[in-house]
């Protein structure tokens, strides 16, 4: 929506078939592709080289996952759009554009996508646009998740002081400043994915061994990391959040939960059902890059 120029996506798979996929979108569409074997506890200060290298040719740089998709909050209808460019226009010459920041902000809306059972059982790797988001979307520009995503001034150098953290989240950035940008977050869509997403993540900080398959031993240094006060057995009883605090902690918890009572997991995973709504604007624009580009 922004450019393939402007997409800067750096990735470690070693599928052979992502692999591939990104050097078409290198080689075909344009995007920048960079290729790297860093595990997520290097991935920051890749980032940061990537910011500084391009913030001289850019005016905003955002940090944003795969399964996020940028959208605006348009007033007149008070809905989420992909309707950016005409967002965009007149920035040049508008003095008084509202993505004249003059500093770092936030995405101000967010709008997350069920989990549908129904939607994988016909295919774990179902596309975005087949999944159905919550009713409604939330203004969360001054709100308690404020700091959901950051947007950066490009102008502003980046140090020490002033970095792109690894979720791109808004930490340490002044207080209710945000922009009409949202996030359609696709994150939750199957149990599998996510069990799938959740290990890759942990191993790739080293928080677990992959070569380790015993589901006991695995649980283990999860809890050892979590800082639990739990055993394998009753781990999804006793452990939350609160007891230890690290990146992705989220993925440790979500995954040992399913390691440790899956049937449960799942059903909680899938609470929502088949309840919610689309995005007109969103599932247009990935029915037409696919179209167009053979892609989603």
């Amino acid at each position: 929506m922004l450019g393939f120029d402007n997409l800067y996506i750096l990735d470690s798979s070693s599928d052979a078939r992502c692999v591939s996929f990104l050097r078409y979108a290198r080689d075909i569409l344009g995007a920048n592709v960079i290729f790297s074997n860093a595990n997520l506890n290097q991935l920051t200060e890749i980032i940061n080289i990537i910011a500084k290298d391009i913030s001289g040719s850019s005016d905003l740089i955002m940090k944003m996952d795969t399964y996020e998709f940028l959208v605006v909050h348009d007033n007149s209808t008070n809905s989420l759009t992909a309707s950016i460019p005409s967002f965009l226009s007149g920035f040049v010459k508008d003095p008084k554009h509202p993505l004249r920041i003059n500093g770092d902000s936030r995405v101000g809306y967010i709008q997350n996508s069920v989990p549908s059972e129904e939607v994988c059982k016909q295919n774990v790797y179902s596309t975005p646009d087949k999944f159905l988001l919550h009713d409604d979307f939330s203004f969360i520009g001054t709100g308690p998740i404020a700091d959901f995503k950051a947007v950066y001034d490009s102008r502003l150098p980046f140090n020490k002081e002033r970095f792109i953290n690894l979720g791109g989240h808004a930490n340490n950035i002044r207080q209710g400043i945000w922009t009409k940008f949202g996030i359609i977050h696709y994150h939750f869509r199957c149990v599998e994915i996510e069990v799938e997403n959740s290990k890759r993540v942990l191993e790739r900080h080293n928080y677990i061994d992959p070569l380790v398959t015993d589901s006991k031993k695995v649980l283990t240094s999860l809890i050892q990391k979590l800082k639990c006060p739990s055993t394998p057995e009753d781990f999804c009883n006793t452990c939350t959040m609160g007891y230890a605090d690290f990146d992705s902690i989220h993925k440790a918890l979500a995954y040992g939960k399913w390691l440790s009572c899956p049937d449960t997991f799942k059903k909680e995973y899938y609470t929502f059902g088949s309840k919610g709504k689309l995005n007109a604007s969103v599932s247009k624009i990935m029915q037409n890059s696919h179209a167009k580009f053979d892609l989603y």
